[in-house]
């Protein structure tokens, strides 16, 4: 059995790279509904003035006392309108939207 990790959980979680080094903390995530509509696809990581996105499939391991990558080829983060963050406002408001015309993808 998988092990849930609550959106809260993942704020703040530190992020490092292959050599362990901290490359910043996890600011937001988001889904990419066209790629899955109910896993988390993107992590948003802070690492100053800059974000940068990490996909799910170049992480190593998630536990609770960080985020450890298998591959580093970062990109900064851009506004998309295929992406769903979870942590801003009009996401929230958005997936409202969503589960109101899609049942199949909604918890019930």
């Amino acid at each position: 059995m998988e092990e849930l990790l609550y959106f809260t959980e993942l704020l703040g979680l530190k992020v490092y790279d292959l050599r362990g080094r901290r490359i910043g903390r996890v600011a937001d995530a988001a889904l990419v509904p066209l790629i899955d509509p109910s896993r988390v696809d993107r992590y948003l990581v802070g690492g100053g003035w800059a974000w940068l996105t990490i996909r799910y499939d170049q992480i190593r391991t998630v536990t609770l006392d960080g985020i450890h990558l298998q591959d580093e080829r970062l990109t900064p983060y851009h506004e998309d309108e295929y992406m769903l963050r979870i942590g801003s406002p009009a996401a929230r408001f958005r997936w409202t939207l969503i589960c109101d015309t899609r049942s199949d993808i909604c918890p019930t």
